[in-house]
Protein backbone atom coordinates (compact mmCIF):
# COMPACT_ATOMS: atom_id res chain seq x y z
CA UNK A 1 0.00 0.00 0.00
CA UNK A 2 1.38 3.42 -0.97
CA UNK A 3 1.50 6.11 1.65
CA UNK A 4 0.96 9.71 0.67
CA UNK A 5 3.26 12.22 2.29
CA UNK A 6 1.56 15.47 3.28
CA UNK A 7 3.61 18.66 3.01
CA UNK A 8 2.33 22.02 4.19
CA UNK A 9 2.08 24.51 1.34
CA UNK A 10 4.13 27.69 1.61
CA UNK A 11 7.09 26.13 3.42
CA UNK A 12 10.62 25.82 2.09
CA UNK A 13 10.13 22.04 1.86
CA UNK A 14 7.10 22.50 -0.38
CA UNK A 15 8.86 25.03 -2.59
CA UNK A 16 11.84 22.70 -3.04
CA UNK A 17 9.61 19.76 -3.90
CA UNK A 18 7.61 21.84 -6.40
CA UNK A 19 10.82 22.80 -8.19
CA UNK A 20 12.07 19.21 -8.17
CA UNK A 21 8.79 18.08 -9.73
CA UNK A 22 9.09 20.70 -12.47
CA UNK A 23 12.77 20.40 -13.37
CA UNK A 24 15.17 17.46 -13.56
CA UNK A 25 18.16 17.39 -13.16
CA UNK A 26 18.50 20.17 -10.62
CA UNK A 27 21.30 21.01 -8.21
CA UNK A 28 21.24 22.49 -4.73
CA UNK A 29 22.71 25.72 -6.09
CA UNK A 30 19.95 25.97 -8.70
CA UNK A 31 17.36 25.50 -5.96
CA UNK A 32 18.90 28.16 -3.73
CA UNK A 33 19.08 30.63 -6.59
CA UNK A 34 15.51 29.96 -7.77
CA UNK A 35 14.09 30.28 -4.25
CA UNK A 36 16.23 33.23 -3.21
CA UNK A 37 17.45 31.39 -0.12
CA UNK A 38 20.91 30.82 1.30
CA UNK A 39 22.67 27.67 0.14
CA UNK A 40 23.18 26.30 3.66
CA UNK A 41 19.48 26.64 4.58
CA UNK A 42 18.50 24.82 1.37
CA UNK A 43 21.09 22.11 2.11
CA UNK A 44 19.66 21.65 5.60
CA UNK A 45 16.13 21.12 4.26
CA UNK A 46 17.47 18.79 1.54
CA UNK A 47 19.19 16.63 4.17
CA UNK A 48 15.96 16.48 6.19
CA UNK A 49 13.99 15.43 3.11
CA UNK A 50 16.60 12.79 2.30
CA UNK A 51 16.36 11.44 5.83
CA UNK A 52 12.57 11.15 5.38
CA UNK A 53 13.16 9.13 2.19
CA UNK A 54 11.56 11.60 -0.21
CA UNK A 55 14.62 12.40 -2.30
CA UNK A 56 18.17 11.29 -2.94
CA UNK A 57 21.20 13.57 -2.95
CA UNK A 58 23.99 12.64 -5.33
CA UNK A 59 27.07 14.65 -4.31
CA UNK A 60 29.76 15.60 -6.77
CA UNK A 61 32.79 17.74 -5.97
CA UNK A 62 31.03 20.87 -4.68
CA UNK A 63 27.41 20.51 -5.83
CA UNK A 64 24.63 18.07 -5.05
CA UNK A 65 22.22 16.73 -7.64
CA UNK A 66 18.71 16.24 -6.28
CA UNK A 67 16.56 13.31 -7.41
CA UNK A 68 13.01 12.65 -6.23
CA UNK A 69 12.33 9.12 -5.02
CA UNK A 70 8.59 9.40 -4.50
CA UNK A 71 5.80 11.15 -6.35
CA UNK A 72 3.21 10.43 -3.64
CA UNK A 73 3.24 13.98 -2.29
CA UNK A 74 0.15 15.87 -1.24
CA UNK A 75 0.43 19.61 -0.66
CA UNK A 76 -2.00 20.81 2.00
CA UNK A 77 -2.96 24.24 3.23
CA UNK A 78 -3.78 27.48 1.51
CA UNK A 79 -1.72 28.99 -1.22
CA UNK A 80 0.41 31.88 0.13
CA UNK A 81 -0.79 34.21 -2.64
CA UNK A 82 -4.40 33.62 -1.60
CA UNK A 83 -3.54 34.40 2.01
CA UNK A 84 -1.77 37.63 0.98
CA UNK A 85 -4.80 38.85 -1.01
CA UNK A 86 -7.13 38.14 1.89
CA UNK A 87 -4.84 39.94 4.34
CA UNK A 88 -4.63 42.92 1.97
CA UNK A 89 -8.43 43.14 1.67
CA UNK A 90 -8.90 43.01 5.44
CA UNK A 91 -6.35 45.79 6.00
CA UNK A 92 -8.00 47.96 3.35
CA UNK A 93 -11.43 47.46 4.95
CA UNK A 94 -10.10 48.39 8.40
CA UNK A 95 -8.56 51.55 7.01
CA UNK A 96 -11.86 52.51 5.36
CA UNK A 97 -13.81 51.90 8.59
CA UNK A 98 -11.32 54.00 10.55
CA UNK A 99 -11.78 56.90 8.13
CA UNK A 100 -15.54 56.63 8.45
CA UNK A 101 -15.42 56.74 12.27
CA UNK A 102 -13.19 59.82 12.48
CA UNK A 103 -15.48 62.21 10.56
CA UNK A 104 -15.58 65.57 12.40
CA UNK A 105 -17.98 67.46 10.18
CA UNK A 106 -21.42 68.85 10.97
CA UNK A 107 -23.93 66.31 12.24
CA UNK A 108 -27.47 66.50 10.97
CA UNK A 109 -30.50 65.37 12.90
Amino acid sequence: MLTVVEIRNGTLEADILHLCLQKYPITNRDLAKALGQRLDSVNLVLLQLEKRGMLKLEPLSDIWYVRLLTLNISFIGSNPTQRHALKHRKAKKKKLMKKRDTYEGVMYQ
